[in-house]
């Protein structure tokens, strides 16, 4: 995986889950960011190494 987009929905669904296992130690940069709809939050980050 080189890229993840992260959508924030402003929704409370309980405890939560994990979605992409363990990250301790793994650098990302955020690449890019965006407003849908004036409620959705687009977060795009590229992967940069251990």
């Amino acid at each position: 995986m080189d890229e993840i987009k992260l959508y924030i929905v402003p929704v409370m669904l309980g405890d939560g889950i994990k979605f992409i296992g363990k990250t301790f130690g793994s650098k990302w940069e955020l690449t890019g960011h965006r407003v849908i709809d004036n409620q959705v939050v687009c977060l795009t980050y590229q992967y940069k190494g251990e």
